[in-house]
C-alpha cells in the first residue's frame, strides 16, 4: 500500500469515526436525524474499506463509485442536519403560489365551519321547525345534518321531511352562490334530514312486520280457503292428462322459500288399469302464481 494511499485510508478512518460518534448523538434528538446520519457514515465507511488491498476486507471499488457514495453520504448528512435543525420541512419544497392556496384552503375551511354552523342554529331555533331539535357536520364539511325529535321520526316521517329538506338546500345553495361563490372556494353543502336512531329502529321493526303480514296475505290467496288446495297447481293438475283421470285433491302443505313457495300436494288419480292411486306433487311457485316447475 502506497504511503499517499495509507493517508487517505487513515483520514477516512477518523472520519468514520467520528461521523459515527454524531450519528449516535444525533439519536438523542431525533431518530429520523440519528438514522439518516447512520446511513451516510456506512457510505463513508464504504469509501474507506475501499483503501485496503484488493486481498483484504473489499475489492477496489473505482472513482465513479467512490464519487457516488460521496454524494449519498453528504446528500443525507445534509437532510439529517436539516431536520435537526427544523429549518426543512414538506412546505418549503412548495412554492409561493401553492403556499397561499393553501393557507386559502385552511381559511375557507373555517369560514365554511363557521358559516354553517351559525346557518344550522338558526333553523334549529326557528319556530316553525321546532320538531328539528339538533344539528350536527361531516367531517369534511359537505354535509349539514338535521335532527328530528322523536315523535316526528315516526311512521313514514321522510315524506314529510323530504319536503323541507329540498327547501333548506335550495336556501344555503342560494346562499353560497349570491354572497360567497366568487370569494371563497368553498364546498357546496349537501342537507340531510335524519330520524331519532330510537325511533328508526322501532319503525324499521314495524315496517318488517307489516311486510311479513302483507307476504302471508300475498300467500294466502293462492290458497283456496274450502279445501286447502294451491288454486294455480289445482288447475295445472286438472288441465294436465298425466293427473286428470279421476283428479281428487286430498291435502296440500308448502314451505316459503324467499322468491317462491314449494307447493306439496297429496293427490288421488286412476292408472291405465282404473285402479285408484296416491300421487304426491311437489311445485315451485312464485308469490305472482306462477308454476316454476312440477315433479
Amino acid at each position: 500500500m502506497t504511503s499517499q494511499r495509507k493517508t487517505k485510508r487513515k483520514i477516512l478512518e477518523a472520519a468514520v469515526l467520528i461521523f459515527f460518534i454524531i450519528a449516535i448523538i444525533g439519536f438523542t434528538s431525533s431518530w429520523k436525524t440519528g438514522l439518516l446520519w447512520l446511513l451516510a457514515d456506512l457510505f463513508l465507511f464504504s469509501i474507506w474499506s475501499s483503501y485496503w488491498k484488493k486481498t483484504d476486507i473489499s475489492t477496489h471499488i473505482n472513482k465513479t463509485s467512490k464519487v457516488f457514495l460521496f454524494i449519498m453520504f453528504v446528500g443525507l448528512f445534509g437532510w439529517g442536519g436539516a431536520y435537526l435543525s427544523g429549518k426543512m420541512s414538506y412546505g418549503n419544497f412548495k412554492s409561493k403560489k401553492t403556499l397561499l392556496a393553501e393557507n386559502k384552503k385552511r381559511v375557507d375551511t373555517v369560514f365554511i365551519k363557521n358559516f354553517e354552523t351559525e346557518w344550522a342554529i338558526k333553523k334549529v331555533q326557528s319556530y316553525n321547525d321546532e320538531y328539528i331539535i339538533d344539528y350536527s357536520l361531516s367531517k369534511k364539511l359537505d354535509t349539514i345534518y338535521f335532527q328530528l325529535d322523536k315523535e316526528s321520526s315516526k311512521g313514514n316521517w321522510y315524506a314529510t321531511a323530504s319536503v323541507k329538506q329540498a327547501l333548506y338546500q335550495k336556501q344555503i345553495d342560494s346562499i353560497m352562490k349570491k354572497d360567497y361563490g366568487r370569494e371563497f372556494n368553498v364546498i357546496q353543502p349537501k342537507i340531510v334530514i335524519v330520524p331519532d336512531e330510537e325511533q328508526e329502529e322501532v319503525n324499521v321493526s314495524n315496517y318488517k312486520h307489516l311486510k311479513a303480514i302483507n307476504r302471508q296475505k300475498i300467500i294466502d290467496r293462492q290458497f283456496s280457503p274450502r279445501t286447502g288446495a294451491n288454486i294455480y297447481l289445482d288447475s295445472y293438475l286438472r288441465n294436465n292428462s298425466n293427473y286428470s283421470s279421476c283428479y281428487e285433491h286430498l291435502q296440500t302443505n308448502y314451505t316459503d322459500k324467499g322468491s317462491y313457495i314449494v307447493v306439496q300436494t297429496k293427490i288421488k288419480t286412476c292408472n291405465s288399469f282404473g285402479t285408484n292411486e296416491t300421487q304426491l306433487v311437489i311445485a315451485k311457485i312464485d308469490l305472482q302464481g306462477n308454476i316454476l316447475s312440477v315433479e
